[in-house]
């Protein structure tokens, strides 16, 4: 089980079907290595919403700058490099759950 709790560095993505409302999140994670440098890694999450109640939920939960924590069983990482600097990325794979930080 894999928990990344990060901030909404954008507007989320969403789209409306025959099976719900779709929430693409995106969130950014930071922090210092063991040689205290910074590191970051950027997740894409995707949620959805199945009823009304889950869809107000998500609604007022994933708006940019709020800081929210994924559980996901699976990640995909993917490294690319940017200026010189390694940049990483996750995605999960397969059923997330989110939970609101205050």
């Amino acid at each position: 089980m894999h928990v990344i709790t990060g901030e909404i560095r954008k507007e989320p993505r969403v789209k409306a079907g025959a099976n719900g409302t779709l929430y693409i999140v995106e969130l950014s994670e930071r922090y210092k290595d063991r040689d205290q440098q910074w590191q970051y890694t950027n997740y894409t999450f995707f949620f959805n919403a199945k009823s009304d109640g889950l869809n107000g939920w998500y609604q007022e939960a994933f708006q940019v700058g709020k800081v929210i924590s994924v559980s996901c069983e699976t990640l995909r990482i993917e490294s690319r490099e940017y200026e010189g600097k390694a940049l990483t990325f996750g995605t999960q794979i397969g059923r997330a759950s989110c939970r609101e930080r205050v």
